[in-house]
């Protein structure tokens, strides 16, 4: 079997906040006298005492459900996606899965280590390799409403977009007005890609059909030290900014409406958001993975907790927290329960 029950005990005691590491702050580290600046160690757990003085009542977020740790390949599947019959193979493990994209059964997987990208059946069981494509550690993936593959090919600053069966079926680039692409979300409903280029330092849209591409003019996004992860709920997008160690909320026209996470987060790398709002972020200064809701953090979990040897890579669709576990082999999964508030 490709899938297997991820022994995590969500306890909803006190006896689980202990369990998790935390420790309630009950003082700030402000106003320290000049000569007394702490170093960068000092600075680091001061940030991380902060972070946990905000979570006063933690709550169950996150319930184990599978470890996905590869599949029966598929050497050959039709128009559809599906494995013609008589080619499946035995099963394949994953080697170094750096980078995720997943809707309803079909799991895209950049493996890093096998330099392929999968995409993984969760009802077959099955893996099949997306033709013409090498997986890197900065391959960033997308997935479409009728479960194509929007893949970004970060050396040619390049989206291109292939059937769920592994056809090419369109190339999305613009050379003109982008340098580096290195993150993007897709939006289907407005026709659109909205993509970071991290070059310019500025966002850009690019139109799937065809049209000539448009540069987001927010004076906002010349302030960015750097762009990172993207990720979008309804008409609203998330980014992490590196100079404030924070996630920015913006607008459809890449202005700053709200940053999250100040003080909270030290060193942000990975980024996902569900349909709820909540917000679900790798730490790598701490190794946690944060959850964010309404501005406020509300859970965090150390890795060892979740599990995992390091949090890769975050997606997420239909309630499930999809995480790439690259050191240990493995992408695995979690049942959300949706914040107290959010709209069911």
């Amino acid at each position: 079997m490709a899938t297997r029950h991820l022994a995590l005990d969500p306890c909803r005691s006190r006896a689980f906040v202990a369990s998790l590491g935390l420790t309630i702050s009950l003082a700030a580290c402000a106003g320290l006298p000049s000569n007394n600046e702490p170093d960068e160690a000092q600075r680091t757990s001061q940030t991380a005492q902060r972070a946990e003085s905000q979570v006063s009542r933690l709550r169950d977020v996150l319930a184990p459900w599978q470890v996905i740790t590869g599949g029966r390949l598929a050497t050959q599947v039709n128009a559809n996606g599906f494995p013609v019959q008589g080619t499946l193979q035995g099963f394949t493990t994953l080697i170094h899965p750096a980078a995720l994209a997943v809707r309803g059964t079909d799991l895209y997987i950049a493996d890093s280590g096998a330099r392929k990208v999968y995409r993984f059946d969760s009802t077959l069981q099955t893996l099949a390799i997306v033709p013409d494509v090498f997986a890197m550690p900065w391959t960033r993936m997308q997935v479409g409403v009728d479960h194509s593959l929007f893949i970004l090919d970060a050396g040619r600053s390049t989206i291109l977009h292939y059937t769920r069966g592994g056809r090419l079926l369109q190339t999305l680039s613009d050379p003109l007005n982008t340098a580096r692409l290195t993150e993007f979300v897709v939006d289907e409903s407005l026709g659109k890609i909205v993509a970071s280029d991290q070059m310019n330092r500025r966002l850009v849209i690019l139109h799937l059909s065809g049209q000539a591409s448009r540069v987001l003019d927010s004076s906002d996004m010349g302030e960015f030290a750097a762009l990172g992860a993207i990720a979008a709920a309804g008409r609203t997008m998330y980014a992490l900014d590196a100079r404030c160690s924070c996630i920015v909320a913006l607008d459809e026209e890449g202005r700053v409406r709200e940053r999250i996470g100040q003080g909270s987060l030290i060193q942000p790398r990975t980024l996902a958001v569900d349909r709820h709002g909540q917000i679900f972020v790798s730490d790598a200064a701490d190794r946690t993975l944060k959850v964010f809701f309404q501005g406020m953090l509300i859970a965090s979990y150390g890795t060892q907790k979740l599990g995992v040897t390091d949090i890769s890579a975050l997606a997420v669709d239909e309630g499930v927290l999809y995480i790439a576990d690259g050191p240990g082999a493995r992408v695995i999964t979690l049942r959300i329960h949706p914040a107290e508030g959010a709209k069911q």
